[in-house]
């Protein structure tokens, strides 16, 4: 395990991770623009473990590449869409050490565009998705989630449910787990937390 990593994102969306217990536990990255990339370098982090029968307690190191491995896999394997089958979800890896943005692109090419084949193939699968929310709510904008808008205009594809049909004005509500401020009527936040169940499971259906 390296002591130090550097995680790499082509994800056009803030990343946002929380790993309770150790410190540095909050790991933030900012949202990739069209056809760049946003880095996060990751030094070791630390947790204590305390004992009861008077000893000191004992401070415990966690390798920069191990909380790397934690940033990404939890980040892909809860987001929306996440398609493990087909190698579809966001553009999003870890190299060891901490580089720069011009060795990503002199030593790390063969990752960074396995990432973006990847996103591609994720933000087709959102498109389909959206398809058939869309059509399996009676045209309901509102099941649309911003991702799926977003990855529907990356690809240059044109949608009837592309175009969000205002509502009523309501206060847009604060994600419990990105904290990001989003639209009342929000399904899915696009860091993956799921704000109703119910509307979520006839989404998926519609995907199945």
């Amino acid at each position: 395990m390296s002591d130090k990593a550097t995680v790499v994102s082509i994800f056009p969306m803030t990343i946002d991770e929380r790993k309770p217990g150790i410190y540095p536990g909050h790991f933030k990255i900012n949202p990739a623009k069209d056809g760049d990339f946003e880095l996060l370098h990751v030094s070791p982090s630390v947790h204590w473990v305390q004992f009861y029968d008077g000893r000191p307690a004992l401070k415990i190191a966690t390798p920069g590449s191990e909380i790397a491995t934690s940033i990404v896999n939890d980040f892909v394997r809860n987001i929306f869409g996440y398609d493990f089958e087909n190698d579809a979800y966001p553009g999003i890896f870890w190299v060891e050490g901490h580089v720069t943005k011009d060795e990503i692109k002199k030593s790390h090419m063969t990752p960074l565009r396995d990432a973006t084949e990847r996103q591609r193939r994720w933000f087709e699968h959102l498109v389909k998705l959206a398809d058939d929310a869309f059509v399996g709510s009676n045209r309901q904008h509102k099941v649309i989630a911003d991702v799926q808008r977003y990855a529907c205009r990356n690809l240059g594809l044109t949608r009837d449910w592309l175009i969000e049909i205002p509502e009523k004005q309501v206060a847009p509500k604060l994600c419990p787990n990105c904290q990001e401020k989003v639209n009342a009527a929000r399904v899915v936040c696009a860091c993956g937390f799921i704000f109703d169940e119910t509307k979520y499971k006839a989404m998926k259906f519609a995907g199945a």
